[in-house]
């Protein structure tokens, strides 16, 4: 098809159209003459494309409505209907027509794609989040307020706001440190004369919390250590006689005796017996010497150990000491005595026992352990109205009271003392000297 060919056809297809929209019928039957073939077109070809329908042929779903609203005929059953909006106009709504000016290559015709709407998802709130949002903006507006009057407060005073800034500002970093001053000379130069390869380290603190005490060791019988101590010395032996071997201690030398000494040093003996043999007992002597030293060593040590813990022991109860105060009427026995005076000090106990001539007197102070054990020491296990056969001293009527027990202050006594007194007046003497007087008081009226 030519040129003017498709020129003509475009200018029937633009006359058709034109004539279809503004001919009537009667304008129809006086064009029949014309020589141009007036064919209909069909509906899909209306559209510039296949994608393009019209929207006549577009099926549209009716809107559901309240019934009870038509059959009241309500005029709001009108607004529920679906508009009818043409297709072109809803395109140009969407695409502006300012997008066609210019651009040669714009189709209102098409469909315009518009971004897809996500729903949201459905978000609960936590409890108290719009609680908290609600305290918060009423901090920040309490805080606000309190600044607007601190500000009033300070204008009112006189001062001013610059000046109280400059003086938070923070001091320059100076050009020399104090730390620095010591090892610089008068020109403000490193002075090196002063400086050494020795590091200067802080005494060591001890730490704030309690060191941790050691398990206590397990209790063994005698066969058990006596055991240990034969393992213990064996390991230490055979370490020994290793480092021996690999020359890290010298060899010790041989113990030569009398009993030993042709077989230890063979033709030297025969050569020098004498001086052989002397040199034999002054070694002999040298190691005697040496084990009575150690065992005395060992000896001072472990009384040194025992005075240490039984003034530990004493020092610990100089406050709140457990005190208890017997009163004996007969305690003429040397048995009896004996066993008071040996139990007291055994016991580590303070105090002293007074012999009078109508009842005996003691005071004991200690660990509440040890008061517990020579309390019963008196009250149970010494039979009081028992004597031995070969006495004749009557006891059947003896007895042992505890007329006081309790906890004092501080301790009164630091040994323990047995005194016999023939008056009332010496035995009250004595006791006032350590401020307990009153417990012969206590005593004499039990």
């Amino acid at each position: 098809m030519g040129s003017d060919s498709r020129r003509d056809y475009r200018r029937g297809y633009r006359d058709h159209g034109r004539s279809s929209r503004s001919r009537s019928p009667d304008r129809q039957t006086d064009n029949r003459n014309d020589k141009r073939v007036e064919i209909a077109i069909h509906p899909l070809l209306m559209g510039a494309t296949p994608e393009v329908k019209t929207a006549s042929l577009v099926p549209k779903a009716a809107l559901s409505t309240v019934a009870a609203n038509i059959r009241a005929g309500s005029k709001d059953s009108v607004l529920l209907q679906r508009p009818k909006v043409d297709r072109v106009d809803a395109l140009l709504a969407v695409r502006p027509p300012s997008l066609a000016r210019g651009n040669p290559y714009f189709d209102r015709i098409l469909p315009a794609t518009g971004r897809s709407h996500r729903p949201k998802k459905l978000e609960f709130k936590e409890k108290g989040a719009f609680v908290a949002e609600a305290e918060q903006i009423r901090r920040d507006e309490e805080w606000e307020r309190l600044r607007r009057e601190v500000g009033e407060s300070l204008g009112q005073v006189g001062l001013d706001t610059e000046i109280i800034a400059d003086l938070l500002v923070e001091e320059q970093v100076p050009t020399v440190e104090w730390w620095d001053e010591p090892f610089l000379d008068e020109r403000g130069l490193p002075d090196f004369g002063r400086v050494n390869n020795l590091i200067q380290r802080p005494a060591l603190l001890p730490p704030p919390i309690d060191t941790i005490v050691p398990p206590k060791p397990l209790m063994l019988t005698t066969e058990e250590q006596k055991k240990l101590r034969r393992q213990r010395r064996l390991a230490e032996h055979k370490d020994k006689q290793e480092q021996i071997k690999l020359g890290l201690l010298p060899p010790e030398p041989p113990k030569v005796r009398i009993a030993n000494i042709a077989r230890i040093l063979g033709t030297q003996s025969v050569q020098e017996p004498s001086r052989v043999e002397a040199e034999i007992r002054a070694q002999a002597q040298k190691r005697q010497q040496e084990h009575l030293d150690a065992n005395l060593v060992r000896h001072e040590k472990a009384k040194e150990e025992t005075a240490k813990r039984t003034s530990d022991r004493r020092n610990e109860l100089m406050t709140n000491v457990p005190v208890a105060v017997f009163r004996i009427d007969n305690l003429t026995l040397p048995q009896w005595r004996f066993k008071v005076v040996k139990n007291a000090e055994q016991h580590e106990l303070t105090g002293c026992v007074i012999y009078y001539e109508h009842f005996s007197f003691v005071v004991v102070e200690g660990k509440a352990a040890a008061v517990r054990r020579f309390k019963h020491l008196l009250l149970d296990r010494i039979k009081w109205t028992e004597a031995p056969p070969d006495t004749m001293a009557d006891v059947s009527q003896n007895r042992c009271v505890l007329v006081w027990e309790g906890v004092v202050g501080r301790r009164s006594f630091y040994r323990f003392d047995n005194w016999t007194f023939s008056s009332e007046i010496d035995a009250r003497a004595y006791l006032g000297k350590f401020g307990v007087e009153h417990y012969w008081k206590i005593a004499k009226d039990s």
